[in-house]
């Protein structure tokens, strides 16, 4: 029971921050496992999707007393005759064999026990580990093992001290296959009660001074014994029977890897070879103001035994061989089959990949506590391999960036600063591929998304000139960890930033202003993206937080809280951020529907400003809209590129859909018309290709000004307007303030005949396309003759 992957349904926590949907598919994940099992059996045969070593492979299970035995690598032995291993098959071979098949109907009911990860194809190589001691061990510790073999892999187990007992088995596995042991380094430490063992001991006047100066333990040899092969030739061919070598022996026990640096250490200088060198301290000192606290109690924590957890709070330099960042390529050629490179590929790799040098490059980064996925069998794709096949669709080498182990931390902070590091490795990557196909800068194009969006320009910062990157795309770049150092303008050729969830209060609309919920306003995921300007041009998608369709506090976030647990109200927390993802892959939806709405950002004063309706104009030079494009090719013309340059940070904004492709039809409406004596509303109806209708409920006597205008969206093209109906009507204020005008005797007889409103033109403006002809053919401009009564008039 208890399959990995499958969180425990007892669990009360679990089941409390699950929810109930979770509740009953995590009970359920267990028991549907023994059904994915025999798909997987079918990928362990399937030679061409694994190499040799993983042919090796098998699901051996053993004889046991008991599972906990097992655990303890108690039953690695499939005896002299072999039978107390069986091979499971879904598809038989071995089973049917005439000895094999006797002993099974001789000997039965018959248990075996075997351990799996928790991704098919599920098999992973088991080991037992026998330690032989030359005297009992007297503390409890713990030791820490490395294995070094085909792999190096280093993993720790609790150490008992046990009366008369000079044997020790622990049982390991690995998704990887370590080849046989050559070498395995090991170091000890006593626990805090072996410790208080030790020093009683120490402290009795009748323990003797041989007894003081023993070593803790004092291995004769280890066997390591491969399990994962029903063959024992196989069996035999990976395990290692090893001795100590008092040459090798290191000063401390075991050389620490980088997971394990001190304090002090973090603060040093690291260099590493073709990324760079680095320092983390000022970054540290920055960071102060988030967790004040923190970082006198971690460096306070100074002793050996609390490394762990400095770990997890100390912000260092990550070593790029430890990294484990994969270089996943595609192109037209390998769309479903990517090639995998680290950050330094040898020419010989590059060359025989199916990179084009003649095609345009984009480099695709997640964010945190993200990474590749792909897709899964249900054709649900995550959101880089959506933006992959979008532009490799366009004939595009796409390299996507896998930095999860870096960028899934339990300290934000660790992965904020790493970017650096990790921005340095995609940098020489990109040199690679320049220096063996003599590859232009411009043609690179680099997206990311959240902490990616900062990492991309730190990409950029290693090509200071005179030859940059062509492109960058900051998708909602983080904002936490980057208020000094952060992506700019001058990281690439052209930087172009897109916010979704900035700030703390989500952007309420003005002409809803009497509708909102005050619960809903409030935004707890603005604080993950930045509120700065960054790029040439920055794109603020409705006001740049609180996205149509994503929920924060209100009775809908509640109920999937409840029924989605904690992970859900995650989900919609990181909504608006999100958000930025899913545009690219829109545009390439709009693109092959043929769609003749555009993502078109205003140049406005703020935000407010555009939702009034105050800036709908291009300009004469068209240089007050900008088209947001993901595959550039507006921004590359000469005239564009130049508008952009003379006047940067450019702030724009537009609204969106709560559906893909997001995209909705903006009309700017213009009434010209004298300044408003009543307090009133107006209901508007608009005949194109389509009849809307809407109200504004904005008051309008106190707008001052003999111009109001107004922004409408619609999901449809409402096609060129042929006529407009308005209708005033005065508020209760209103209707009061005529009264007092009516009966006044000093008001004469024309001044109470006069109009409530005089319109004299309505404008409507189409906003949703870059090319000028396009909107001029889908406005209405019309001049109105007739004037308002006393009463309600329509016109």
């Amino acid at each position: 029971n208890g399959q990995p992957g499958c969180e425990e349904s007892l669990d009360a926590f679990k089941a409390i921050t699950g929810g109930l949907l979770a509740f009953g598919n995590r009970m359920a994940c267990s028991h549907m496992r023994a059904t994915e099992l025999p798909i997987a059996e079918r990928l362990l045969r399937d030679n061409t999707n694994h190499t040799p070593e993983q042919e090796e492979c098998q699901w051996v299970g053993y004889q046991c007393k008991s599972y906990i035995n097992f655990q303890e690598g108690l039953c690695s032995d499939c005896g002299n005759d072999g039978k107390k291993c069986k091979l499971i098959e879904y598809l038989p071979e071995f089973w049917l064999k005439p000895d094999n098949l006797v002993d099974v109907q001789q000997n039965y009911p018959q248990n075996l026990y075997m351990l799996t990860s928790g991704t098919p194809p599920y098999c992973v190589f088991h080991y037992m580990i026998e330690l032989k001691m030359d005297d009992t061990v007297k503390y409890e510790g713990k030791i820490e093992f490395k294995l070094n073999g085909t792999q190096t892999v280093t993993f720790k187990r609790k150490f008992y001290a046990y009366p008369n007992t000079t044997t020790y088995n622990f049982l390991y596995t690995s998704q990887q296959h370590l080849g046989q042991i050559t070498e395995i380094d090991i170091q000890y430490e006593t626990t805090l009660i072996g410790d208080l063992v030790k020093a009683s001991q120490i402290l009795n006047p009748f323990t003797f001074l041989n007894e003081i100066k023993k070593e803790d333990i004092n291995i004769s040899n280890i066997s390591v014994i491969f399990m994962s092969n029903i063959d024992k030739s196989v069996r035999d061919g990976y395990s290692s029977h090893l001795v100590p070598n008092p040459s090798k022996k290191s000063e401390g026990g075991l050389t620490r890897i980088d997971a394990f640096f001190e304090t002090t250490d973090c603060l040093k200088r690291h260099c590493y070879k073709d990324v760079g060198c680095f320092q983390s301290g000022a970054f540290i000192r920055d960071m102060g103001k988030y967790v004040p606290h923190a970082r006198p109690i971690i460096n306070a924590m100074k002793d050996n035994k609390f490394r762990v957890v400095n770990n997890e709070f100390m912000i260092c330099p990550v070593n790029p061989e430890h990294a484990d960042v994969e270089f996943i390529m595609f192109t037209p050629e390998a769309v479903n089959n990517s090639i995998k490179f680290t950050y330094n590929p040898s020419n010989q790799s590059l060359l025989g990949s199916s990179f084009s040098p003649d095609r345009k490059t984009l480099f695709l980064v997640h964010g945190f506590i993200d990474g590749y996925k792909g897709c899964d069998d249900y054709g649900s794709c995550h959101w880089m391999s959506r933006i992959k096949d979008y532009f490799v669709r366009y004939n595009y080498n796409v390299v996507a960036i896998d930095w999860h182990k870096v960028g899934v931390s339990a300290n934000y902070m660790y992965s904020a600063y790493n970017v650096r590091v990790v921005g340095a490795m995609v940098a020489n990557f990109i040199r690679r591929i320049k220096a063996v196909y003599n590859y232009p800068l411009s043609k690179v194009e680099v997206m990311g998304h959240s902490l990616g969006g900062q990492m991309v320009g730190f990409v950029g910062k290693q090509f200071p000139g005179p030859e940059k990157i062509g492109l960058i795309m900051s998708l909602d770049p983080a904002g936490p960890g980057y208020d000094k150092v952060s992506i700019e303008p001058t990281d690439a050729d052209f930087v172009v930033a897109v916010h979704t969830s900035t700030g703390f209060f989500k952007s309420v609309n003005v002409n809803s202003l009497f509708e909102v919920n005050p619960l809903e306003s409030v935004q707890f995921s603005g604080v993950t993206g930045t509120e700065r300007s960054v790029g040439h041009l920055d794109f603020w998608v409705n006001g740049g937080n609180g996205q149509p369709g994503c929920e924060k506090t209100t009775a809908s976030f509640f109920h999937d809280m409840l029924f989605t647990g904690l992970m859900g109200a995650g989900n919609r927390v990181a909504c608006s951020h999100m958000r930025a993802t899913e545009l690219p892959s829109a545009e390439g939806i709009a693109k092959a529907e043929h769609t003749r709405c555009q993502s078109v950002g205003y140049e406005c004063n703020s935000y407010l400003d555009f939702q009034m309706g105050k800036c709908g104009d291009c300009g004469v030079d068209g240089g007050r809209c900008k088209l947001l494009e993901y595959m550039p090719s507006e921004w590359l013309l000469d005239d564009n590129r130049a508008k952009t340059m003379d006047k940067y940070p450019t702030n724009l904004y537009f609204l969106t859909d709560a559906t893909a492709p997001y995209c909705v039809f903006h009309y700017q409406i213009v009434l010209d018309m004298a300044k408003l004596k009543y307090d009133g509303t107006l209901s508007v109806t608009l005949r194109g290709r389509k009849t809307i209708h809407f109200t504004i409920n904005k008051p309008l006597a106190f707008q001052g000004r003999d111009r109001f205008t107004y922004l409408y969206t619609d999901v449809n093209h409402l096609g060129r307007i042929t006529s407009a109906t308005i209708n005033f009507r005065k508020t209760a204020l209103g209707t009061f303030i005529k009264g007092t005008v009516v009966l006044n005797p000093f008001t004469s007889v024309l001044g109470i005949m006069k109009p409530d409103i005089d319109i004299k033109a309505v404008n409507v403006n189409f906003m949703s396309n870059i090319d000028p002809e396009y909107c001029t053919k889908n406005i209405f401009i019309g001049t109105i003759a007739d004037q308002f009564g006393p009463n309600d008039r329509y016109i």
